[in-house]
């Protein structure tokens, strides 16, 4: 997105810093720093439906709704 910058959807807070970006970036090629990025918003995405489906450790996750 073009003008993310602008946009009133991101606050300071979601936003990467350029310096911290091209930090990263000088570290990793195009394939694994897109593979980090995939793989830090998956962590992200799964820690929210844990948080919500409350899975039990060493279960199936479809047991507690038996």
């Amino acid at each position: 997105m073009a003008s993310w910058q602008d946009s009133p959807y991101f606050d300071a807070a979601g936003r990467v810093p350029d310096e911290l970006y091209d930090l990263v970036a000088a570290q990793y090629d195009d394939k694994a720093l897109a593979t980090l990025m995939n793989a830090i918003g998956q962590v992200g995405f799964f820690i929210a439906i844990a948080l919500v489906a409350k899975p039990v450790p060493g279960r199936s996750f479809s047991d507690p709704w038996r």
